[in-house]
């Protein structure tokens, strides 16, 4: 196994954590699978991570981001 992202060490620390800064931007439906897969495994969100989250959140307002209702009812499941 190589572990290049550092996963095992997160999983083993119960972490969520994306592996790029413009991963929210990218999909951002990605917020809601971390809170649920949190949830669901008892792991917590990554500090750098919750930082991006916030970021995201603020930046929304502005962005033209028009995607992701599907994704959004299937992350909710």
């Amino acid at each position: 196994l190589q572990d290049f992202t550092s996963g095992v060490y997160d999983v083993e620390h119960g972490r969520i954590r994306v592996l790029h800064a413009a991963s929210f931007f990218e999909d951002p439906s990605r917020i809601l699978r971390a809170f649920k897969f949190a949830a669901r495994l008892k792991f917590s969100i990554g500090p750098a991570t919750y930082a991006l989250m916030e970021r995201f959140i603020r930046y929304k307002g502005q962005t033209s981001y028009k995607g992701g209702g599907a994704r959004i009812r299937v992350a909710l499941e």
